[in-house]
């Protein structure tokens, strides 16, 4: 009896191992699914574009998430656009809270003249006759 119990155990186990590995399997490649997609969201969808750190993949190289960062280019050109928004940004910080007064006045005026003679040559009239529907 406690034989084909502890079988029992051991086929329940196995196939409790075989669920979990093949979970796990699953969980791997819904992982790598995820890291491909993000990788080509990180390094650009398109391959044939004016950026030359795509190049060196014709030579057999192997794209990460550091590939962009190798390029001195690409590197100061996105520092240079983070220096200038955190410019803007805290130099706008120190404003936050004032209070702005704006005063706005309507004039009226109870006559309005506009001088149409400036814009009469851009004043254009075409005019078509049809006397018969089939000439």
């Amino acid at each position: 009896m406690k034989m084909r119990q502890k079988q029992t155990n051991l086929v329940a186990e196995a196939k409790d191992k075989a669920h979990q590995e093949e979970m796990l399997t699953d969980f791997q490649k819904f992982k790598a699914m995820l890291y491909q997609m993000l990788l080509l969201l990180w390094d650009g969808i398109g391959f044939f574009t004016y950026i030359d750190y795509k190049l060196d993949r014709l030579k057999g190289q192997d794209v990460t998430f550091v590939t962009k960062l190798k390029n001195k280019p690409y590197v100061i050109s996105r520092v240079a656009v983070l220096v200038i928004a955190a410019y803007i940004i805290l130099s706008e910080y120190g404003k936050l809270g004032e209070i702005k007064s704006q005063t706005i006045e309507i004039i009226t005026d109870s006559e309005y003249t506009f001088n149409i003679t400036e814009y009469f040559k851009m004043i254009n009239i075409c005019v078509f006759w049809q006397d018969e529907l089939i000439p």
